[in-house]
């Protein structure tokens, strides 16, 4: 058991880690000196860059205060202690106590109360797997047929879908995670994604791709088919799918951090922190596009959200 609830760690941990090493490749940014502030600024110019190139945009509405309440959760992942994870890498003044796991499970919901904004009104009430449908769905669903171009803008991990054996990108994407899948990694990032997969795996992509093939080999074929029926050969795993995935895991067994993660909880710390933001980051973004209250509500969140002020302090986030 001790085996398997590490590998679980190992998996969740690796995942996040493998996603920043995606974006920043992609953001063609270095990690020597980076900051939170420079990865998000450079993270909302490729989005709105791309998003001025849209003819017109899906009009979404949703009540002010749920977003207020997403910003509330974001704020509460970055907690008191925000301040240490400012830099890619810790500084001298930063001292985390402990490993934060149970971030996950806050980040995972953080994002889905974020995807609800995208849904109707008139389907809020509505389970997860109705709202997965509405969103990923194979046949209608919002991303993932009507309007793939909003994941492509996201970059990666987001323009990423699985088929039980594939990994690919949606729309104009597939050369930009060919190119990402050349990218060079560091010798210690190589070893880290080797101890984590039992070797199988020393590139970013690759446990990119793994999640994703895992995710739809598994935990879609247990969470969506309803009445016995078999899970349509059609359906593919969507990054949301192997969060879901990670966060039942998390929440419904057995865990096991690493020595080397309990020894130096930063890192993990930080990934949640900045994987998350940029998630919701780029969900918002694509919602900003069409509606201004995005705008006006994070403005007022600046003024009276003391946490955030100063987590994105300096970023033009919307």
């Amino acid at each position: 058991m001790s085996i398997q609830a590490q590998m679980r760690w190992n998996w969740i941990n690796g995942f996040l880690t493998a996603s920043l090493n995606a974006s920043i490749e992609y953001l063609n940014l270095s990690v020597s000196g980076l900051t939170f502030a420079d990865f998000i600024d450079e993270y909302v110019y490729a989005i709105q860059r791309q998003l001025q190139n849209f003819s017109h945009l899906p009009q979404f509405t949703f009540l002010q205060e749920d977003l207020e309440y997403v910003f509330h959760l974001e704020s509460e992942l970055w907690g008191i202690d925000y301040k240490c994870y400012g830099q890619f890498f810790q500084s001298t003044s930063s001292n985390p106590h402990n490993l934060q796991t149970f971030k996950f499970v806050l980040a995972f919901f953080i994002i889905e109360r974020c995807l609800h904004l995208f849904v109707p009104q008139s389907q809020r009430r509505a389970g997860r797997k109705a709202k997965r449908r509405y969103l990923f769905g194979y046949q209608n669903g919002l991303f993932s047929v009507r309007h793939t171009p909003l994941l492509e803008v996201m970059g990666p991990p987001f323009f990423l879908k699985a088929s039980r054996k594939n990994v690919s990108a949606v729309g104009n994407a597939g050369h930009i995670w060919t190119s990402l899948t050349q990218a060079s990694v560091p010798s210690s990032l190589e070893s880290f994604y080797q101890m984590i997969s039992r070797g199988r795996h020393k590139h970013f992509c690759s446990i990119i791709e793994a999640a994703f093939i895992n995710t739809r080999k598994t935990h879609l074929v247990r969470m969506l088919p309803k009445n016995g029926k078999r899970l349509p050969p059609e359906t593919r795993a969507w990054w949301y799918d192997v969060l879901w995935n990670y966060s039942e895991s998390i929440r419904y067994h057995p865990l096991l951090p690493s020595s080397q993660s309990i020894a130096q909880p930063f890192f993990w710390n930080r990934s949640i922190r900045w994987f998350t933001s940029l998630a919701v980051t780029g969900l918002l973004q694509i919602l900003a596009a069409s509606n201004p209250i995005v705008n006006q509500t994070w403005r007022s969140v600046l003024r009276s959200n003391r946490i955030l002020s100063q987590v994105f302090r300096g970023c033009s986030r919307f």
